[in-house]
């Protein structure tokens, strides 16, 4: 018989943030390699990107757009 996971929606600012990196990591380097043209720069913005939201409260527009915030910081 097949077992069936359900993951538990995340809860704190932590989780979501690492559920949205998840989530849209490929689209924000993507975005960084096209605009610098070299990974290590690329994988340097990501990083950057996800260090600045680490500190801060994650905004609504973020949580139901995120797609549109990682390019526009990418």
């Amino acid at each position: 018989m097949a077992t069936i996971t359900v993951k538990a929606k995340p809860t704190t600012a932590e989780e979501k943030l690492e559920e949205l990196f998840r989530q849209n990591s490929k689209l924000i380097y993507n975005a960084a390699f096209r605009i610098t043209g070299n990974a290590d720069d690329a994988e340097d913005v990501l990083q950057t990107i996800i260090l600045r939201l680490m500190g801060r409260e994650l905004s609504d527009e973020l949580l139901a757009k995120p797609k549109g915030y990682w390019w526009q910081a990418a």
